[in-house]
């Protein structure tokens, strides 16, 4: 995961185990990010570099039901299935296509 990654990189350099720079360069971001992270986890702990919108549904998201209700309308049934309508041949001799 992300956050867990970042995390233990940040706790290596607030143990002192790495530098400032080193820990920006193997998380991809600038210094200037990566101190800022890292003074947001030693005082607030390592909750800050989750995401706040992390496990919310979006408010424009469909209900279930409506989803259930599209895939249940878009799946053919197998009842009304032919060989004409998936285009199969019902000649003897297919290999003459």
């Amino acid at each position: 995961m992300k956050c867990a990654h970042h995390y233990s990189v940040i706790k290596q350099a607030l143990d002192h185990h790495i530098t400032n720079h080193e820990g920006a360069k193997q998380l991809g971001i600038s210094l200037r990010h990566f101190i800022r992270l890292k003074n947001k986890v030693k005082n607030s702990g390592p909750k800050v570099l989750i995401h706040a919108n992390c496990g919310r549904k979006p408010p424009n998201a469909f209900p279930q039901k409506v989803k259930n209700l599209v895939l249940n309308l878009y799946k053919p049934t197998t009842a009304n299935l032919t060989s004409a309508t998936l285009g199969i041949c019902s000649s003897k001799n297919t290999n003459s296509l």
